[in-house]
């Protein structure tokens, strides 16, 4: 029986065990030695699963290249995960402080260059 067909019995595909079976198999390794390999990588993608299921992660979905949309809309999904996580609000823009600092140099530059506007205009009648 060949790995790849065992592990997909069992319930499950994962594209790196049918990369292995194809190397192995251009390689001419017996059927044995297949299997035997097959199992280890599958008890190692099992094993990273439970790990990640353990810290609360949820398991990543692959998309193919044709799935463009649902690849956005899952980064969008986890970027709103990530801003609600470090509590980042909505309106947040980057580099927003520097834009209001700005804002209010030049404000007090205007309010200045007013106010000497008005000392010159001040003097002259006097």
């Amino acid at each position: 029986m060949s790995c790849g067909t065992s592990w997909r019995t069992k319930g499950a595909y994962h594209p790196d065990l049918s990369a292995l079976v194809r190397k192995l198999t251009a390689c001419s390794v017996d059927e044995e030695e297949i299997d035997t390999q097959c199992d280890t990588l599958r008890k190692k993608l099992v094993a990273e699963m439970e790990r990640a299921s353990k810290r609360g992660e949820a398991p990543r979905r692959g998309f193919k290249m044709h799935q463009v949309h649902e690849q956005a809309n899952a980064k969008i999904k986890e970027t709103e995960r990530f801003r609600s996580a470090l509590k980042i609000s909505k309106d947040y823009e980057e580099g927003g402080h520097w834009k209001r600092r700005e804002e209010r140099l030049k404000k007090a530059l205007e309010r200045e260059a007013e106010e000497k506007e008005r000392e010159g205009e001040g003097g002259d009648e006097a």
